[in-house]
């Protein structure tokens, strides 16, 4: 918010452009491009944020994958070492090992025991 509101005073109290902009800071280093487009930003949408829903969409952590995931890494009480590797969960789910280790990082479920 702070750059929002500094740039934007720049812009409109002392009429500043992108190369004014980059020459007033030059030891950052900024291309002219990158501050036009950003002063671009600013005009259209009031702000330096991202729109929502831009980037690529997470497809792979969905519940029913973690249940699937979950179910596949812990070992069954009464059958102790039926844990499956992530190479296994690989070939049964179709998702990918990094996925895999990222599913399992991520919603914790490396101490899960099942009760099945």
């Amino acid at each position: 918010m702070k750059i929002n509101c500094r740039l934007n005073s720049f812009v409109k109290k002392k009429g500043w452009g992108a190369k004014h902009i980059c020459k007033e800071f030059s030891n950052k280093n900024w291309a002219v491009s990158s501050v036009r487009d950003l002063l671009c930003k600013i005009d259209t949408t009031n702000s330096i944020s991202r729109k929502a829903g831009c980037g690529r969409l997470r497809t792979v952590r969905t519940e029913q994958n973690i249940e699937r995931v979950a179910e596949l890494i812990c070992s069954q009480e009464d059958n102790p070492g039926s844990s499956k590797s992530p190479i296994d969960i690989e070939k049964l789910t179709g998702i990918s090992r990094s996925s895999v280790r990222q599913v399992v990082g991520l919603d914790d479920l490396t101490d899960r025991v099942c009760t099945c």
